[in-house]
């Protein structure tokens, strides 16, 4: 016992003078700052077996942060205490901006996406339909080109056969006053008449095939309509099933996203940290209530040795609340405080544990 307190620091308080005012340990020096006798601004140093060599310099009581009663001491943890009270407000707000971008997001996503796809199908239809129109009206024009064409052949034909005939029967009635006379003649006109009905038999042929040339490609062109008119149905079919399939993902989309903000809205809207105890002794539970309504609330601590206390609390908006103002202090690590709800089931059931070393 003796050898650790040999081991322990010894503080030397110098004088105006450069002597030796005070020389004692940890808890003398916390008396003398207690009673005033000395002050931040005096000079010290700190001597000793475990010291290292630059702890042996002087320097102002107030610079050596063992002393919770210094100027500096205090200016730090005032300043940690606004720094932790300014982020806990930052982060309670995010929460609720969050949850606001969630409920918008569900709103409106799903009704511009449906609307934008709806959109997207009628134009691809509409252009499906010109183009068939367009196919339609081509191979319209085409049949009736070829028709038309093609009754003008054969009326050109009949008018030759018309006036081929007719020239056959003056030749006939001439050779038949000349039949004696100009044998060789009628023959010559039989031969002429001949020829000339085999060409209009030939042209009759060449008339008869147009026409049926021009039918098959007034049948093609049906039947290319015919099958512009399926496509486009099909087209159509499968793009109001992908269109009732997406919506069917969308509907679903929007039911997950309510789930979460369910469960966000059921968050105990608390916001909790550990802090060390005096002289690292334990942790004490400190505790902000964002909620923006006074909370009703149930506090159930549970020790290590299985013992438990509980206790009820309304808990005001704002501020930084601790269980050692309350009903229990300094926790070790393992122990729990589990925050329930009184009298309304709007938040769900929180445990929090004391973090280990």
């Amino acid at each position: 016992m003796k050898s650790d307190d040999n081991m322990k620091p010894v503080y030397q308080v110098r004088a105006k003078n450069g002597g030796t005012l005070f020389e004692g340990g940890f808890e003398d020096m916390v008396k003398w700052l207690a009673a005033n006798k000395i002050t931040g601004n005096d000079e010290m140093r700190r001597l000793g077996y475990a010291t290292l060599e630059k702890d042996e310099l002087w320097g102002r009581v107030s610079d050596f942060p063992e002393f919770h009663h210094s100027e500096r001491e205090g200016r730090r943890m005032l300043s940690d205490k606004r720094k932790a009270s300014r982020s806990m407000m930052i982060a309670g707000a995010g929460v609720f901006l969050l949850g606001v971008g969630l409920l918008a997001w569900n709103q409106a996503w799903p009704r511009y996406i449906e609307s934008s796809k709806v959109a997207e199908s009628r134009k691809i239809a509409e252009e499906a339909q010109k183009d068939a129109i367009d196919r339609i009206s081509k191979a319209n024009s085409s049949a009736t080109r070829q028709v038309n064409e093609a009754q003008t052949n054969a009326a050109k034909a009949v008018s030759e056969a018309k006036a081929s005939a007719d020239a056959i029967k003056s030749a006939a009635e001439k050779l038949k006053d000349e039949a004696v006379a100009e044998k060789a003649a009628a023959a010559k006109l039989s031969r002429e008449a001949s020829d000339a009905m085999k060409q209009m038999t030939n042209e009759l042929t060449k008339a008869k095939a147009d026409a049926a040339a021009a039918i098959r490609a007034k049948e093609e062109a049906q039947r290319e309509q015919a099958e512009a008119i399926a496509n486009l149905h099909a087209a159509i079919d499968a793009k109001t099933a992908t269109l009732t399939r997406d919506l069917n993902f969308a509907v679903t989309d929007r039911d997950a996203y309510k789930a979460k903000l369910d469960k966000l809205n059921k968050t105990m809207p608390l916001l909790v940290k550990w802090r060390p105890g005096v002289f690292q002794q334990g942790c004490d539970f400190e505790y902000f209530n964002y909620s923006g309504k006074v909370l009703s609330l149930r506090f159930k601590v549970t020790l290590l040795d299985g013992s438990v206390k509980e206790k009820s609390l309304e808990v005001p908006v704002g501020g930084w609340h601790t269980m050692k103002s309350s009903f229990h202090e300094d926790f070790k690590p393992g122990e729990r405080v589990t925050v329930s709800q009184e009298g309304s089931s709007e938040y769900e059931l929180e445990v929090y544990l004391c973090p280990g070393k």
